[in-house]
């Protein structure tokens, strides 16, 4: 038997934890690798022209890439996007004499104005609400209402936002419907550029929404 501390034996002990760390390390590494390979098939048959698996599982696909893992090539386009656009919610609250009452329109899209403005890298999640917004109005039918589940899956993403961002000014508790709209300004053309845009904003307003508990943030008092 080999005494505590001798050459010998905190050899074998090293190799004992040497192992255990190439255990862990592998365990990790197989990991990662399955959860970005699934993360490839999905973006795969979401881009894919359409095909037995992608129709087959479109519920699941649509599910995983929308609205944060949404494609869009606007940045190579010869017209990308050229506007400013400005999302509001309003919400109906209930008092505790049972009366409801209408908030003002907040500004929700504020707070990633203000994040990325003069920032060279900003972070794709500051985008949360622009990108949704332009998903979402692209899945409504005549009546503003979801076409599709898409449509439906963005349209929970906006009003779930939409509650995170105004929480610090609105008692969550008491909301029962939430109403959002879009304010939409062209950006002026270059003095060089022939085509015109007309100088008033347009807004988009959408029916009111049910609120329930799962469209709260995690976390809130409701």
């Amino acid at each position: 038997m080999d005494e505590p501390g001798s050459p010998e034996r905190a050899h074998r002990e090293g190799s004992v934890l040497s192992r255990t760390s190439r255990v862990i390390v592998a365990a990790g590494a197989g990991l990662l690798a399955i959860v970005l390979t699934f993360h490839l098939a999905m973006m795969f048959f979401h881009v894919a022209p359409s095909n037995v698996v992608s129709r087959e599982f479109s519920g699941t696909v649509n599910g995983y890439v929308y609205p944060e893992f949404r494609q869009n090539w606007k940045l190579f386009a010869p017209e990308p996007v050229h506007v400013n656009r400005e999302v509001h919610a309003r919400v109906v609250t209930r008092d505790e004499d049972g009366e409801a009452e209408i908030s003002r329109w907040y500004d929700v899209t504020a707070a990633e104005i203000e994040a990325t403005r003069g920032n060279l890298a900003p972070s794709q999640t500051r985008n949360q609400l622009r990108k949704a917004w332009r998903t979402l109005t692209s899945t409504l039918d005549e009546d503003e209402r979801p076409r599709n589940e898409k449509g439906e899956i963005t349209a929970g993403y906006v009003k779930r936002v939409a509650l995170l961002r105004i929480s610090t000014a609105v008692d969550l508790e008491s909301v029962e419907q939430l109403q959002a709209r879009a304010v939409t300004t062209y950006v002026p053309e270059p003095g060089w550029s022939e085509r015109t845009t007309d100088d008033e904003p347009s807004t988009r307003t959408l029916p009111w929404w049910d609120v329930d508990e799962a469209d709260f943030p995690e976390g809130s008092a409701r």
